[in-house]
């Protein structure tokens, strides 16, 4: 059973609220946040995440799922709270009358520095990552400066004390390039999707040179979205928690009463990508807009658009059954990824059982 010795909702929560177009501070997310994802669900806008982990000339920019680096935006992300986060009245944000929602991670509430080598050992070298970590909810942020890689593996600490699931990475700083993800389920020889595009998993080797993160550490090639010469990145790392996280896979049947997903804990969160079908988007829903099943209207993490409508999803006390044909969740005999977070656990570690909504 999925006991677990932390409660989700005290490391990952999904907040909605309306924009005022005034200042505004966001409230009932029930810690500070370290990363923070934002997107108007009633209308069209860009994907908007901020993190803890940047030096101060990068603090208050904001990432957008895009192939741009930081925008240079100063003003819309004022500051992390302890319950929440504090908003300035500007537009795609906050903007007046807007819907918006904010799917909010807790790392590790402070940052140190990445002093390793490829062994483990202090390395003493000027350009060492920052990391922020969450080793309870495997959550960890990583910012890190590139050196090329000249064909050579290079290994920076994570600090996870466990193998990543889930890794995303972003150039924040000198190229525009895509968010390139690495996923369990697909070999290190390939990237396993570009969050901010429709693309399949695609051989690409100089990205992770075709080797696997190890528990404290993970590797960059030589490939420019992962590592070119001084360019600043961000690596959004993740490992599975029992109760609480999971990456996986399954195969689609192409039928609207498609593939049940075990997770071991009703999701809050779930984003699946069809890693076969290059015409898909990726699909992202949560536990907070409208909230109940098969009601969940999907957000696409590649496009601007306003959630949809269509009804392809239940979520469930132990993991989330497919309801819909729909070939970016469902393709026939096609391999789709996920990764979730969950609400509540099958079983609490005061063993008070889950329910499904």
């Amino acid at each position: 059973m999925a006991y677990i010795s932390i409660q989700p909702k005290d490391n990952f929560n999904v907040i909605t609220y309306t924009g005022t177009g005034a200042a505004q501070s966001i409230t009932g997310v029930g810690f500070r946040p370290d990363l923070i994802w934002i997107k108007r669900y009633d209308g069209t806008a860009e994907h908007k995440l901020f993190d803890t982990n940047r030096n101060d000339y990068f603090s208050k920019k904001a990432l957008e799922l895009t192939t741009d680096a930081l925008i240079p935006d100063t003003t819309l992300m004022q500051s992390l709270d302890a319950d929440g986060f504090s908003l300035a009245g500007t537009v795609n944000g906050n903007t007046n009358t807007e819907k918006y929602v904010a799917f909010c991670w807790k790392g590790g509430g402070s940052v140190s520095e990445d002093n390793y080598d490829g062994s483990g050992n202090p390395d003493g070298n000027a350009e060492d990552s920052t990391v922020s970590v969450n080793t309870a909810a495997g959550i960890s942020v990583i910012q890190y400066r590139g050196t090329g890689g000249g064909g050579a593996n290079v290994w920076r600490t994570h600090a996870l004390g466990a193998v990543p699931t889930w890794q995303v990475f972003k150039c924040i700083q000198g190229r525009t390039l895509n968010w390139f993800s690495w996923h369990t389920k697909i070999a290190s020889s390939k990237y396993a999707s570009q969050l901010n595009t429709t693309a399949v998993a695609t051989a690409f080797a100089t990205a992770w040179h075709s080797t696997d993160p190890l528990a404290n550490l993970f590797i960059t090639g030589s490939a420019n979205e992962v590592n070119e010469a001084s360019n600043e990145y961000v690596n959004y790392c993740f490992t599975d928690i029992k109760g609480f996280s999971k990456m996986g896979s399954y195969e689609g049947t192409g039928n609207a009463d498609g593939t049940f997903v075990y997770t071991g804990f009703r999701p809050a969160w779930v984003v699946v990508k069809n890693t076969e079908n290059a015409t898909t988007n990726h699909y992202m829903w949560d536990k907070k807009r409208l909230g109940y099943n098969v009601d969940n209207n999907a957000l696409y993490p590649n496009t601007t658009a306003a959630h949809q409508t269509n009804d392809e999803v239940d979520f469930l006390s132990n993991g989330f059954k497919i309801r819909n044909s729909d070939g970016g969740v469902n393709g026939s005999g096609e391999e789709i990824i996920y990764s979730a977070f969950a609400e509540f656990p099958l079983v609490s570690s005061n063993k008070i059982p889950g329910l499904a909504r």
